[in-house]
């Protein structure tokens, strides 16, 4: 494909910068806007498809034509949006939070659905042109960064920017569902009591989204499978790997498909902090296609003829012992430890137990189906 690039200037796209001023209302925090932001540099903002790969924004309308690109810069006088949660990516609502930043769905009690209105979220309708066979995955070369991370505030000694650690980045079929979010800087550590920053931290987070009504009741945690969620960089594809990365797009030939991309500020994330209020954000999205063939037709293995062996715990093919092309695990949800001879995971299994084994992904081969086995 023909490698080009250009700037895409359009005002109701808005990705990139954070702008958020916080109004008091007793002990609430209710984050609106007060001020637009000059985009400097289109560096701020891009969409990037890798080799095999081009993409258009889908502006909806069929009689104009697509213009087909290698990257997109994204350059606009813009606002990021208010603060907010949604439960499924359809519906959208504004967050107040309390003195101590946990989070309240609505003012005043009442819950308002700003689904078809702006400042909520940002929404990038993008379609994507594949020229073979692919899947197509975020690549862990993706970034949302602070625009100045170093830049220490006036009342503080670290960035506002650090808001960063708040952002989502959601993708949704053409359809509406929910296909990945992304959770970019699960790192970033704001303290206990909004003293520091760490941006190398360790604190489990949990990444919940909560299940609002249309009438404005809160019943726990979204439905969202916890596979939906995909966790910091090491969750994302490399060049030639998918590793465990969800797949955006699947293409049985070549063709083109859509992709709807949200970007927003998730309520419950511990840097939707009040402190954080009027930091600066920029990205980058890259796309990457990866040809692979099913690891059925790799002919040096054949998964349903390797054999368990309870004896010694060893998993044998065609009387050789395996390596690391075989993958295991109890739980079919989790079939990700590399064999390896001698493993004492696999000694002394008792019988009726369930073993679940498929080839890893190479270069060439796709990740292979999963096969059960039950231990004699």
């Amino acid at each position: 494909m023909k490698e080009n690039s250009k700037k895409y200037v359009k005002l109701s796209i808005i990705l990139y910068i954070v702008i958020l001023s916080v109004a008091l209302v007793g002990t609430l925090a209710w984050f609106v806007f007060e001020q637009t932001a000059e985009i400097k540099t289109s560096e701020n903002g891009k969409i990037t498809a890798g080799e095999y790969l081009e993409v258009a924004i889908d502006d909806k309308n069929d009689e104009t034509p697509d213009e087909w690109l290698s990257k997109i810069e994204l350059a606009s006088p813009a606002q990021y949006p208010d603060i907010s949660v949604t439960p499924d990516g359809k519906a959208w609502y504004p967050v107040e939070l309390n003195d101590d930043d946990t989070v309240i769905i609505g003012q005043d009690g009442a819950c308002i659905d700003v689904t078809d209105k702006d400042g909520y979220f940002v929404k990038l309708d993008l379609k994507v042109r594949a020229s073979k066979s692919l899947n197509v995955y975020l690549h862990n070369g993706s970034e949302v960064q602070g625009l100045n991370p170093d830049k220490t505030d006036a009342n503080n000694s670290f960035s506002k920017d650090a808001i960063a650690g708040a952002a989502r980045v959601g993708f949704f079929d053409e359809s509406g569902n929910v296909i990945t979010v992304w959770v970019p800087n699960e790192k970033y550590e704001l303290a206990s009591d909004a003293s520091s920053i760490n941006y190398n931290g360790n604190a489990e987070e949990s990444y919940k989204y909560l299940n609002v009504s249309d009438a404005g009741n809160v019943s726990g945690d979204s439905a969202w499978d916890s596979e939906k969620i995909s966790v910091g960089n090491n969750a994302l594809a490399t060049d030639t790997m998918a590793n465990e990365a969800v797949s955006l797009l699947s293409f049985d030939g070549a063709g083109e498909k859509k992709l709807t991309v949200y970007v927003w500020i998730e309520g419950t994330d511990r840097e939707a902090n009040t402190v954080l209020s009027g930091g600066n954000i920029k990205f980058n999205l890259k796309l990457v296609g990866i040809p692979k063939k099913a690891a059925a037709e790799n002919s040096d293995i054949d998964i349903d003829a390797v054999v368990f062996n309870k004896d010694d715990g060893s998993l044998t093919y065609n009387g050789a012992e395996m390596g690391n092309e075989i993958l295991y695990g109890f739980d079919a949800d989790a079939v990700n430890t590399p064999y390896s001879q001698n493993d004492p995971n696999l000694d002394n299994l008792e019988s009726g137990r369930k073993l679940y084994i498929r080839t890893a992904e190479t270069k060439e081969y796709a990740l292979g189906d999963i096969r059960e086995i039950t231990v004699p």
